[in-house]
């Protein structure tokens, strides 16, 4: 048996008969009295129990909305759409070759912010309510993020919390694909913020002339290498206001002292093309190898 909403339907069912028919004032108490006696049954049967001063609907076994719909496991208080098997606090179900695929939809309907920058208009959040540490708090979420001020392209940005009051964005992947790690606004398919390290056991860069456009020879002694020094350095960033450098000590190059065919723009800085500067050391090594050859013939 089903029965939703026993409040609004019983009261609306009494109003209804009290004002519509012409009773006398002394009958209507002994009408109240025998709706009430009527009602009895339907507002507490069994394991549903129904508080018409508060509205509250209060179940104590299993619940059901339509068989399967709807399921609410009184014992492990688990929930089930489409399955009234939840193994989980909540559980979907639904056929995978049907349309209706299992989904979880949130919608922002807030059209006054629709052209703000990197508004939030989503998020799944992971929550913590110990009291150690820098909890209760966010301890990591997933945000949908307004991008540019069109209101028509939206990125992903992934958030986590390394002891602090809130969950601060780690990640981004943005409208058009690109990744930022420890950025929002990467200039390339995947980029490492300044100071940031990756590694690797091997890096593999395509390279089949299959794949290239326009292929032309290059010679070698049209680029200039007079200027090239070597430095060591310790990397510099700004990470939300504040000036870090790396413990780390690192030998390279300045992008300032190497052919400018090497050196692209990575938005705020230069940044070298190493796989450049590898075809270009690979090929002199190669000239001056053959030159060596010539002189001890």
């Amino acid at each position: 048996m089903k029965k939703t909403n026993f409040k609004n339907k019983i009261g609306e069912f009494s109003k209804l008969i009290i004002k519509n028919f012409n009773f006398s004032a002394f009958f209507k108490p002994f009408l109240a009295v025998a709706l009430l006696i009527f009602t009895i049954p339907l507002i507490s049967a069994g394991d549903i129990v129904v508080d018409l001063s508060s509205g509250e609907l209060n179940v104590t076994q299993g619940f059901f909305v339509d068989t399967n719909i709807l399921f609410v496991n009184s014992t492990s208080n688990n929930v089930g759409i489409g399955t009234i098997f939840p193994q989980k606090h909540l559980e979907i179900a639904s056929n995978a070759s049907s349309d209706e695929l299992p989904t979880i939809r949130l919608t922002a309907t807030n059209d006054d912010a629709w052209y703000a920058n990197n508004q939030v208009f989503g998020a799944l959040e992971f929550y913590t309510s110990e009291t150690i540490g820098n909890f209760p708090a966010v301890g990591a979420a997933a945000k949908m993020l307004q991008e540019g001020i069109i209101g028509t392209q939206y990125g992903l940005g992934f958030f986590t919390n390394n002891n602090l009051i809130d969950a601060s964005e780690k990640m981004r992947i943005t409208a058009t694909g690109k990744v930022g790690i420890g950025l929002t606004n990467p200039n390339s398919t995947l980029q490492v913020v300044t100071g940031g390290t990756t590694l690797a056991s091997s890096w593999d860069v395509y390279s089949d002339p299959e794949i290239k456009a326009n292929l032309a020879e290059k010679d070698i002694n049209d680029f200039d290498f007079s200027t090239a020094k070597l430095y060591s350095y310790n990397l510099k960033w700004n990470e939300n206001g504040e000036e870090k450098t790396s413990d780390r000590t690192q030998i390279g190059l300045a992008s300032t002292e190497v052919p400018s065919e090497c050196v692209r723009n990575a938005g705020s800085f230069n940044a070298v093309d190493t796989y450049c500067l590898l075809s270009l050391a690979y090929v002199k090594i190669a000239q001056l190898e053959a030159e060596l050859e010539a002189l001890k013939a």
